[in-house]
């Protein structure tokens, strides 16, 4: 949610008209013009309302000043009480109230209608609106927070204790070369310790304490001998020839490796699909439910990152190995050159210039893995999801069309009409809309699982239900008769019209004996000057019917017993033109939508409130019902008594009948200039007003008849049976598909470069002990030419480039080279009794090894022994 402040231009609905723009207008001048609306509204008003207790012509006859008759009939739809009429308008509070109330309307209206111009004036705004907007979640936000902290804390540690120690970088086998070159009492140590595991090393150290020596301008780690309390109680290790393999390169953590990411895309996949089948997971609290999957698979993927990067440390760090095992190589690729120092981009490139495709492989590897975690973050997530549930509910009723009392009881239609139009009460909240009537539903239940639609009820949670039920809908079908006869007579001074209609009756329409009723006829007398302005009026067929109003009469009497079915009912003159109509009831099947709560035992609450949109009936469903077997689906309801007796009192001169005169009068009332000449319009208003009337009549008792479900047959269960979705939105979690790919496709690429790293590399029969320790890398170059000829005095302070212009030119490979004999001259006796000089070394040096690597096929041995084992 957010709020907005912006400027707007104001503009009017219709053009800029010159004329009507008023400048400084007072009180007074509005006055005038308010006043002189009414005036022209009296020659359209017929003088006061005649539907309230009593007559106020009275009070407007003979009263020239104009404008009497417009104010008063608006300001009568300002009174409550009826019967009093216009007898409360001498209350001086009333009065004012009225008044007021009808004069303040009319000038907003007034105003609003025809002095609105365009002004192009700029005026501030300030709107609310509902956005999609980014935000923090408040315990990832600390979390965060807190682990940066505590990294920015560790790394001042590391830094602040941090104090140069060796001359150069001792990542670079070169520099450590360098420095044993520099440090003969190592050299002499570790010279027959190159094939030897790092247990054995360490024995033979046990007795030295090691130190770094700088004098000024040479830098040395020098070894001194200590004499140890019990040398009996160091126990010395057992020679062991086999090549050494990191825990990483071993069998079942290769396995690893590689079966955790397919798992986990197998996962993936799978979670997915449960996801779409099942509209995402329900959970019973999506704050930790969000927070619980997000960070659980933030784990996972940090696990197999740091698998990769495992992997990728033993690839990086043996690559150089590897690469000197299978052939002799520069410098800058072997002895000084370091991946794991290089910014991992850097190594990249430099891997990929250089062809090494198991160690490029294996960096973009680990590379791809470090990016997981910020591809999952947006794995999971919530939305508001429509789930739904199919249940099966049985009409309540079922509908009874004979309506035989249609005469004397509407169940309180008219009345009902009549209240709403004169704002005393508002319509009930029934279940119809507009022209359709519903059924009542009993309670729900599903079809395979009542228990789950249980589980819902009785809570105030409000569900949207949305069912398919037949529902009626009246109609009335009209069409012009035939004016047969036009008299006029003379009465009381005032000049009478009477005219007779006649109409052929339809074919289905049988009265009397053998047929001889052909044609219905009705007439209408009423005053010549008014020119029968609205006459509605049952027909009864064989009978002259006429009404007149002015006063308005009726003959014959109302109650007389029902026409046949299948024959018109109901006549209408309207401006001298007369109409013949039909009353039908549709059943149609109206598809709903609307909101209810559900009770304990599954009932629905329904009403007319609920509904969420406009129901919509399937066109091609509706049938008009019959009475019974004959076919027949004209009905005969008698419509006028109730009108006539229940929507108004009429005056002796009103032209128009109660019917007439609710649809001419009140807010929603119709120009009876545009009935006159819209014959059309005429017949759709008449219809409006009966359908009104006709759908509280089938909403009330008369035409609904409760179902026992005891009486009923299996068929008319079944036939009475309808089907509904019980939709609801809840929050729900979800795996997006965008990030589930991007992660699949991301652990797929890992796990192959992984692999072709893991053949390309050759760690197996490679080095005989871990590599990382000093002693370890420096006794692979103990008792090497390189350190006794070809490392020139002060190399130790050498950086990388200048040590590459010294070895420029040489090759370097790692594997068993020959020993001269001029070795054991320089060792003392007790060396060689407990490493016998051997014809051959493993380690690196320059040139080309008698054989590459520490271990080759037929020689799993290692080292050959010459002449000199006997020592």
């Amino acid at each position: 949610m957010g709020t907005n402040k912006n400027e707007t231009l104001i503009h009017p609905k219709e053009p800029l008209d010159a004329d009507k723009y008023l400048t400084e207008l007072n009180d007074q001048q509005l006055s005038e013009l308010l006043y002189s609306v009414l005036v022209a509204a009296d020659s359209t008003m017929d003088g006061p309302r005649r539907d309230i207790g009593n007559s106020a012509r009275k009070y407007t006859s003979g009263n020239d000043v104009g404008g009497s008759a417009a104010m008063y009939e608006l300001m009568s739809h300002t009174l409550q009480e009826l019967p009093a009429g216009y007898y409360q308008l001498f209350e001086i509070d009333t009065m004012i109230a009225s008044a007021t109330s009808v004069i303040t309307q009319l000038a907003v209206n007034f105003l609003k209608e025809s002095f609105m111009i365009e002004s192009h004036r700029i005026a501030s705004a300030e709107g609310t609106y509902t956005q999609e907007r980014l935000r923090f979640r408040p315990l990832s936000l600390w979390i965060m927070v807190v682990s940066l902290i505590v990294l920015s804390l560790l790394a001042l540690s590391v830094i602040s204790q941090f104090t140069p120690s060796v001359s150069q970088d001792p990542c670079l086998l070169a520099s450590n070369a360098a420095i044993l070159a520099q440090s003969p009492s190592i050299d002499t140590i570790l010279a027959p310790l190159g094939e030897c595991r790092t247990s054995q090393i360490l024995y033979e150290l046990s007795g030295h304490r090691l130190s770094t020596d700088f004098d000024g301008s040479k830098f040395q780690i020098r070894a001194r001998e200590i004499l140890l309390a019990d040398e009996n109680f160091i126990r010395k290790p057992k020679r062991k020839h086999r090549s050494w393999m990191p825990m990483t390169a071993r069998t079942y953590f290769v396995i690893a490796i590689f079966t955790l990411p397919l798992v986990t895309i197998i996962a993936l996949e799978v979670a997915y699909r449960q996801s779409i089948e099942s509209n995402g997971f329900a959970v019973q609290d999506m704050f930790w439910a969000l927070y619980g999957t997000q960070y659980s698979s933030a784990l996972i993927v940090l696990a197999i990152a740091s698998i990769f990067n495992s992997l990728d440390f033993t690839i990086t760090t043996f690559s150089i190995f590897s690469f000197m095992r299978a052939r002799a190589i520069s410098s800058y690729q072997g002895i000084t050159n370091n991946p794991m120092r290089e910014v991992t981009p850097i190594a990249l490139c430099k891997a990929l210039r250089r062809g090494h495709i198991g160690l490029s492989s294996s960096i973009l590897a680990a590379l791809l893995g470090s990016v997981l975690s910020i591809i999952v973050s947006n794995l999971w997530a919530e939305e508001l999801f429509t789930t739904n549930i199919n249940f099966n509910t049985q009409l309540k009723n079922t509908w009874k069309l004979d309506w035989t009392d249609s005469a004397v009881n509407d169940g309180g239609a008219a009345t009902l009409l009549n209240d709403v139009r004169l704002n005393k009460t508002e319509t009930r909240d029934s279940a119809t809309w507009d022209d359709l009537v519903f059924p009542s539903f009993d309670t729900i239940f599903a079809p395979s699982n009542g228990h789950e639609i249980l589980k819902l009820g009785g809570s105030n949670q409000k569900f949207n239900f949305s069912i398919e039920v037949p529902s009626l809908r009246p109609r009335l079908l009209c069409h012009p008769a035939t004016v047969r006869d036009r008299g006029e007579s003379t009465a009381g001074g005032a000049v009478w019209t009477t005219i007779t209609a006649i109409d052929p009756l339809p074919v289905d329409c049988r009265v009397g004996d053998g047929n001889q009723v052909r044609n219905v006829s009705f007439k209408a007398t009423g005053d010549k000057t008014d020119g029968l302005v609205g006459l509605f009026f049952d027909l009864d067929i064989g009978v002259l019917v006429s009404k007149q109003c002015s006063p308005c009469k009726t003959n014959p009497d109302s109650a007389r017993p029902d026409n046949p079915m299948g024959c018109p009912s109901i006549g209408v003159f309207f401006a001298e033109r007369p109409f013949v109509c039909a009353q039908v009831v549709q059943q149609v099947q109206v598809g709903m939508k609307f909101a209810s709560p559900i009770g304990p035992n599954g009932e629905i609450f329904y009403r007319r409130s609920s509904l969420t949109s406009a129901p919509t009936p399937f066109e091609s469903t509706a049938r008009n019902l019959t009475r019974d077997d004959s076919g027949l689906d004209l009905f005969p309801y008698r419509i006028q008594p109730h009108f006539d007796k229940n929507i108004t009192n009429s005056i002796s001169d009103d032209p128009a009948d109660p019917f007439f005169r609710y649809i001419l009068s009140g807010t929603t009332g119709v120009s009876r200039d545009d009935l006159t000449k819209n014959p059309d319009q005429l017949i759709d208003v008449v219809n409006g007003l009966y359908t009104k009337f006709m759908v509280q009549v089938m909403d009330s008792s008369i035409f609904r008849t409760p179902i026992v479900a005891s009486t009923q047959t299996k068929e008319q269960n079944e036939k009475q049976s309808v089907n509904g979705t019980i939709s609801r939105e809840e929050s729900r979690l979800i795996m997006n598909y965008t990030p589930k790919l991007i992660l699949q496709i991301l652990l797929g690429a890992m796990m192959i470069l992984g692999l072709t790293a893991y053949i390309m590399i050759d760690l197996k029969g490679t080095l005989p002990r871990s590599p990382h320790s000093i002693a370890s890398s420096m006794a692979l170059f103990a008792g090497s030419e390189l350190c006794a000829n070809h490392i020139p005095e002060d190399a130790e302070w050498m950086n990388k480039q200048q040590l590459d212009q010294v070895f420029q030119g040489y090759t370097f490979a790692l594997g068993w080279w020959s020993r001269s004999a001029t070795e054991a001259d320089s060792r003392s006796i007790d060396s060689l009794l407990d490493a016998p000089v051997a014809d051959e070394r493993f380690g690196i040096d320059v040139g080309t090894p008698e054989r590459l690597g520490f271990e080759a096929k037929g020689n799993r041995g290692g080292r050959l022994w010459g002449k000199w084992s006997a020592l």
